[in-house]
């Protein structure tokens, strides 16, 4: 019964925004009356493109909604269009026109994620994402010529060699570490759902750790995994956690926050007072679902793994800085101790090293 609630609910919002502009559009054309009512209509009309982009934790009600995503772009177009003719004919009359111009790129902005969400979670891009470099495999002829000629000369074969694995075995017990762990092999197994064929290193990388963990750790990480693909497919995770994603939401934001200022400090007689709070309620109820996203965002799975993956990234190449001076030292000493008595030489190397 929730489910099916959900569903009407998700099929409904969009033909409840399109109903609402159409509404709003079909006012001006008959009245052809712009008073301050009216302006306020107009003002409400982007709110509706928020409204169509929907929010940050829903994209998709089922995997096939991610294949209707120009379907998506289709309306996108038609709705963008359709709020400009109702911002067009209110001007050069309408009071409100900076507000509402605000608001249509916020609105623009939201709605444009939606769209580019539902086409990354497509699975033919989502295929296309996943392809990489063909591995080479094993030299079988230059395996077969090394064993034929240590069969000739009577040399004991080689055992075969296992390649090392680069997995590093980490202290589990940590939620950071688990979190980081799951989002390694998420980004390892999500193409499961692609039909990925794995590599060697893949497999013994997970078979490496999970054959050597307790229950409870490996359904940690698998929860958490899930958890991941999940957002990856239902949600906006993988359009706003960009650098792109991120100045377009900082953009949308502070859009949303200077309407409601401008709005603040605008003489508002002639406004009814339903419409100004009405207004009021659209405003405040844009900025708090752009604060609970944000505060979704910073606290998220998300974050932790890629906070450790910086983390662990700046460990690595500090340790190999670290290596590498060492390693000049080594070098220096030795040319000390060699060319003792050529100062300038020995100078030289010091400040090539450091």
């Amino acid at each position: 019964m929730v489910i099916s609630l959900i569903w009407v609910a998700y099929l409904l919002a969009d033909w409840a925004a399109i109903f609402a502009l159409g509404l709003i559009s079909r006012r001006q054309k008959y009245t052809q009356k712009f008073d301050d009512h009216a302006d306020i209509l107009v003002f409400w009309a982007p709110f509706l493109l928020l409204h169509l982009g929907g929010p940050d934790t829903v994209t998709a009600f089922a995997l096939e909604d991610n294949a209707l995503w120009l379907r998506h772009l289709v309306g996108l177009l038609s709705q963008v269009v359709t709020s400009t003719i109702i911002f067009g004919q209110s001007l050069p009359s309408n009071k409100l026109w900076v507000h509402t111009l605000l608001l249509f790129v916020a609105g623009t902005i939201k709605y444009g994620e939606r769209t580019y969400a539902l086409f990354q979670a497509n699975l033919n891009t989502f295929r296309k994402s996943m392809l990489q470099a063909p591995e080479p495999g094993l030299n079988y002829a230059e395996l077969m010529e090394e064993f034929e000629r240590r069969k000739f000369y009577n040399i004991p074969q080689a055992g075969r060699r296992v390649p090392k694995s680069n997995f590093i075995p980490l202290d589990v017990d940590s939620t950071a570490v688990q979190v980081r762990l799951a989002y390694h092999f998420f980004k390892m197994f999500k193409g499961l759902i692609v039909d990925h064929i794995f590599n060697i290193h893949e497999r013994r990388d997970s078979r490496d750790f999970f054959g050597g963990r307790s229950a409870e750790v490996v359904l940690n990480v698998v929860a958490v995994e899930l958890n991941f693909l999940y957002t990856v497919l239902y949600t906006k995770a993988v359009v706003i956690r960009s650098i792109f994603g991120y100045f377009a939401r900082f953009i949308s934001s502070c859009a949303v926050v200077a309407a409601l200022s401008t709005f603040y400090s605008i003489d508002k007689h002639g406004f009814g007072k339903i419409d100004v709070e009405i207004t009021y309620t659209l405003l405040f109820g844009a900025i708090a679902l752009d604060t609970i996203a944000l505060f979704m965002m910073a606290f998220s799975d998300w974050t932790v793994a890629l906070a450790s993956t910086l983390q662990l990234s700046r460990n690595k190449r500090w340790r190999n800085e670290r290596l590498l001076r060492s390693l000049k030292f080594h070098i220096v000493a030795v040319v000390c101790l060699n060319w003792e008595e050529d100062g300038r030489l020995i100078t030289k190397f010091w400040l090539d090293a450091y």
